[in-house]
């Protein structure tokens, strides 16, 4: 899953995602700017949620799905 991550942050062009985790909860990734994944995932995913200003940090065990839009060329 960390690998399928990575390829999704660095495709070009990049393609929107959402990051489904074990807990129900999902976010959404419009943009490779509103999550940080440390080298090799070590440190969890962090996302950034501009509408409510906070960070979010999960451990990348609890990443159950990542899914993208159909159509055009995968990551």
């Amino acid at each position: 899953m960390i690998q399928k991550l990575r390829e999704l942050l660095e495709a070009n062009p990049f393609r929107a995602f959402t990051v489904a985790l074990a807990d129900g909860r999902r976010f959404d990734v419009p943009s490779p700017d509103m999550v940080w994944m440390p080298a090799e995932g070590r440190g969890g995913l962090h996302f950034f949620l501009p509408a409510e200003d906070r960070i979010v940090s999960v451990n990348l065990m609890l990443v159950v799905s990542v899914e993208w839009a159909a159509g055009g060329q995968h990551a």
